[in-house]
């Protein structure tokens, strides 16, 4: 598949699509003719940082608090860091042990 590049407005549409349950995942891939991994990443991105995550350029800053909410959450539940959508920001904060 080809890189189509989509505007900001219609990743804020798809995602909201989605979210409100309008649409699958799949058929918004199909209907702005990108990858499923692209939607699912539009939406991870709007769930953790809002509509800014289409307009930031660069590398993206993330708040204080909302890093502070990702480390509390994972160590309340100790679940891997993969399942937060803020792991990005968060990956060079964590040493694994191999447990």
């Amino acid at each position: 598949m080809s890189k189509r590049k989509v505007s900001v407005e219609d990743k804020i549409y798809a995602v909201n699509l989605y979210l409100d349950g309008k649409e699958s995942q799949r058929r918004i891939a199909d209907m702005f003719d990108v990858s499923l991994a692209s939607v699912q990443q539009w939406i991870r991105n709007y769930e953790s940082m809002g509509a800014n995550a289409f307009t930031l350029k660069g590398k993206k800053k993330y708040p204080k608090e909302l890093k502070q909410q990702a480390v509390l959450d994972y160590l309340g539940t100790k679940k891997q860091l993969q399942t937060f959508p803020v792991c990005n920001c968060l990956k060079s904060l964590f040493i694994f042990d191999a447990q």
